[in-house]
């Protein structure tokens, strides 16, 4: 078939090869892999056969949002505590700061999920956010105060070197002072 050059006869082709039922066009594009911002040529054809002369058409990717949102509300812990963070964002793993002298912040792999678990009597805020990446902006920094509060008689011991552990049914609680 020769190239189309005119547009009454780009126009018949679009009908007869490119279009649904409804008249709509349509452009099957099949991406293997995840494909960066920017913008992406495709020459048009119908099963391989190169219809139309000079006739390209784009796929211009556009940065997007991560679009983070926290689905809990804490806001008192107790030394100890940990506490799974539900969150959810459409790329990646958000970033956690807060003041670690309070609050410690870990990644549960079994869960893909992080975690804030109580260290010390105080508040602080804690800040999640996803950074920008080369396809993301970064999201809007979502903050929340935390308290931690001391545990029941928690100022009663002394000794930081307590080990806990079972054995026949029984929890041994060793080097502990009053």
């Amino acid at each position: 078939m020769d190239k189309i050059e005119n547009i009454d006869d780009i126009l018949d082709a679009y009908l007869e090869y490119g279009s649904n039922e409804d008249g709509r066009g349509w452009v099957n594009i099949s991406l293997n892999s995840v494909v960066n911002v920017g913008e992406y040529r495709f020459d048009l054809s119908v099963n391989n056969d190169s219809l139309f002369a000079d006739a390209t058409t784009y796929l211009t990717i556009l940065k997007a949002y991560p679009n983070l949102k926290w689905n809990q509300y804490i806001d008192k812990m107790k030394i100890g505590d940990r506490i799974i963070l539900e969150y959810s964002t459409t790329v990646g793993k958000p970033v956690v700061i807060c003041d670690y002298d309070i609050l410690g912040v870990g990644y549960d792999t079994e869960l893909e999920r992080y975690y804030l678990e109580a260290l010390k009597e105080g508040t602080t805020d804690v800040t999640m956010y996803v950074k920008e990446t080369n396809n993301y902006y970064e999201s809007e920094k979502i903050t929340k105060t935390v308290c931690v509060e001391p545990v029941a008689n928690q100022h009663d011991i002394i000794n930081t070197n307590i080990r806990v552990y079972g054995s026949k049914n029984s929890i041994y609680i060793s080097n502990y002072k009053r």
